[in-house]
């Protein structure tokens, strides 16, 4: 893991297209994001912040995003835990 942070703005996370996944938009995704750099797993929608975990590049994916009513608490547990 390269480092945790949150997002309160869950539409910023989203980069590329969504390859597969379920997409409402301006609502929810939940699936995985193509982009020039990888994919992303994600599971957000549109109320409340979102974790974000930027993931070596060994990884599957680069980046996971995910929506937490208590996103800073999430951020600070995985920081613990690491």
């Amino acid at each position: 893991m390269r480092g945790a942070s949150v997002e309160p703005d869950w539409w910023r996370v989203l980069r590329g297209e969504p390859h597969p996944g379920h997409f409402l938009p301006d609502r929810s995704c939940v699936g995985t994001w193509q982009h020039p750099r990888g994919r992303d797993f994600v599971a957000v929608h549109e109320h409340g912040p979102v974790v974000l975990v930027d993931l070596e590049p060994s990884a599957p994916f680069a980046r996971l995003a995910v929506s937490a009513d208590d996103a800073e608490a999430v951020v600070a547990a995985i920081r613990r835990t690491l």
